[in-house]
């Protein structure tokens, strides 16, 4: 489905690999960056597109931070919501 989406026009985002919390891995740079990655990697592998947004988990300020908010970009991001 989302292959036929994104043929369509639709954008494809991230949501993370399990959903975490992302303000609670700010001390766990490694994790952190795996959630931020591995979602992106994967959709880009398997769907052939370029995965520049990310839905952040829970989406309330301070389930997401400024380290959060860095390393997003970081990992190639252009837009979180």
């Amino acid at each position: 489905d989302l292959r036929d989406m994104a043929r369509h026009g639709f954008e494809i985002g991230s949501h993370t690999q399990s959903h975490v919390r992302l303000s609670t891995l700010s001390q766990n740079l490694a994790a952190l960056d795996e959630e931020l990655t591995g979602s992106k990697h994967q959709i880009e592998e398997q769907l052939g597109i370029v995965c520049t947004t990310i839905a952040y988990p829970y989406g309330k300020p301070g389930d997401y931070d400024r380290t959060t908010l860095d390393r997003t970009k970081a990992a190639g991001y252009h837009a979180g919501f």
